[in-house]
């Protein structure tokens, strides 16, 4: 009687900046989808994805100190727009990207978010530098479609401002000529776990709770197409969506046993309750956020006022930096505008309301 263990490959993260001929880009990863495999896994974790929100909102705050309600572009969409968008973009990936039209006289006339995981790198040139880059809203798409939804733009600040129909890319990105890699980056595979932990819960669910069950092939399987259906099977059986499903085994010819065989399902509750803390807290620490910012209570309770206002304190001690690149870089573009330099000033503060009021503690803080 033979028998094996199915098993599957894990996903290995690297994050390769390879030439791609074909459409004229430096590949984001070795298959060119980092960005975007990177936003499914952080979107398929709840504690992953809660945590992205909640950075996004304390580095957007409460918006620009100054002209966030100023209007940049025909879509009719604000500064204070903008740097929501802008926010979420840097929780996921470090970096923001922003279009901008430019006249005949290198003033910025019109500006938006473009979504970061839609740009790539064009290729370097002799010195490894980039002077422009490609979007398309579909790098997974096939060579025909994908060829025909590449567009060019010019690297803000890598030429002469002049008047452009295409406009300008500003690619904000911690490293000059280096991808990023995401926030999440170096907890994906507990991001990963904490995604197949739900759907291994709804395979136990949809099978009724049962253990797995054997079904006793009597005699050797012979045909070749036969034997790698059951293969095909088994390995189908791995992993959370083969949560409490159905095996084969081959047996002899003369087994007078009974066919099927149940085998009783583990009880798996404290496995995932560990397993589950293990993930939150490395995902917590990634993010250097308190627990009470995404609401997971403490062991002993719930949270009081105090613990809430150090948790907004303390988080927002944690996203200065990261406000300040924003507020940054927003200035530095926006004193290119084409009726003369505008200032944003610095980002609001979130700051812990009670009723609608900061409290005295928020208050001396600010």
């Amino acid at each position: 009687m033979k028998s094996g263990i199915a098993l599957t490959q894990p996903y290995q993260k690297r994050l390769s900046q390879s030439v791609e001929y074909r459409y004229e880009i430096t590949n984001y990863g070795a298959d060119n989808l980092y960005p975007q495999k990177v936003k499914s896994i952080v979107i398929g974790s709840p504690i992953a994805h809660s945590a992205t929100k909640a950075m996004s909102s304390f580095l957007r705050g409460d918006g620009w100190e100054q002209n966030g309600e100023m209007v940049v572009n025909d879509n009719g969409e604000t500064l204070n727009f903008l740097l929501r968008q802008a926010a979420l973009s840097h929780s996921f990936y470090n970096s923001f990207t922003v279009h901008v039209n430019v006249n005949s006289m290198g003033g910025i006339t019109d500006m938006r978010v473009v979504p970061f995981d839609f740009v790539r790198f064009g290729l370097p040139n002799s010195s490894g530098k980039y002077k422009d880059v490609k979007i398309s809203a579909n790098w997974a798409g096939s060579q025909y479609t994908l060829a025909r939804k590449i567009l060019t733009y010019t690297l803000w600040g890598n030429e002469p401002v002049k008047d452009s129909e295409e406009g300008f890319i500003f690619y904000v990105i911690p490293e000059n000529n280096v991808y990023p890699l995401s926030v999440a980056d170096s907890v994906l595979d507990s991001c990963q776990t904490d995604a197949e932990i739900q759907v291994f819960e709804l395979g136990g669910i949809q099978n009724g709770f049962l253990g797995t069950s054997i079904f006793r092939h009597p005699g050797k399987i012979t045909d070749p197409i036969e034997r790698k259906a059951v293969i095909d099977m088994l390995r189908q059986l791995k992993g959370s969506t083969g949560a409490n499903g159905i095996g084969y085994l081959e047996t002899p010819p003369n087994f007078d046993g009974p066919l099927i065989e149940n085998i009783p399902a583990n009880n798996q509750d404290s496995l995932f309750e560990k397993t589950n803390k293990n993930v939150i807290s490395r995902v917590l620490t990634t993010y250097t956020m308190p627990p009470a910012i995404v609401g997971i209570q403490p062991e002993s309770g719930m949270f009081n006022q105090q613990q809430l206002e150090d948790s907004y304190v303390y988080y927002n001690l944690m996203t200065k930096d990261r406000r300040n690149i924003l507020a940054e870089q927003f200035n530095y573009i926006l004193s290119f505008w084409h009726t003369g330099a505008i200032d944003v000033g610095e980002i609001i503060e979130n700051t812990f309301t009670i009723d609608g009021k900061a409290t005295d503690h928020d208050s001396e803080t600010e």
